[in-house]
């Protein structure tokens, strides 16, 4: 399944959290860890103010928004460091999310670098 099919699995899922269905996405915003005593790599940070800027910017429209998530499978940024492979597995629960509320900008919560590059973040995403 790529990007596209996992948007479609969350805007699904929002018909549900119209109704009072919270709906919860699990995983690290990054798959590559480093070592404990790693300083945060640069393409780490690079990849939060992306990754911040496509949440939680409120200059993009829906449409855009949606679309920066389809087109992020098939640009070359900071996201292929961040999951370590080709595999986006830790990142679409976010995607996910945010299709489900509607893309609509979300919000931080919490926002943590553990282990050097492991991005631990919690969001929310309005529904209405």
């Amino acid at each position: 399944m790529n990007v596209a099919d996992h948007l479609a699995i969350g805007e699904a899922l929002g018909e549900l959290a119209s109704k009072g269905v919270l709906i919860v996405g699990s995983g690290f915003a990054t798959h590559e860890g480093g070592n404990l005593d790693d300083p945060i790599p640069q393409w780490a940070i690079n990849y939060q103010k992306w990754l911040h800027d496509a949440l939680f910017s409120e200059k993009y429209s829906r449409v855009e928004r949606k679309a920066k998530f389809l087109a992020c499978e098939m640009e070359e940024t900071e996201i292929n460091k961040a999951h370590n492979d080709p595999s986006l597995e830790h990142f679409l629960p976010i995607l996910m999310c945010s299709a489900a509320a509607g893309y609509r900008p979300g919000q931080l919560l919490y926002s943590e670098f553990v282990i050097s590059s492991l991005l631990n973040e919690h969001y929310i995403f309005p529904t209405q």
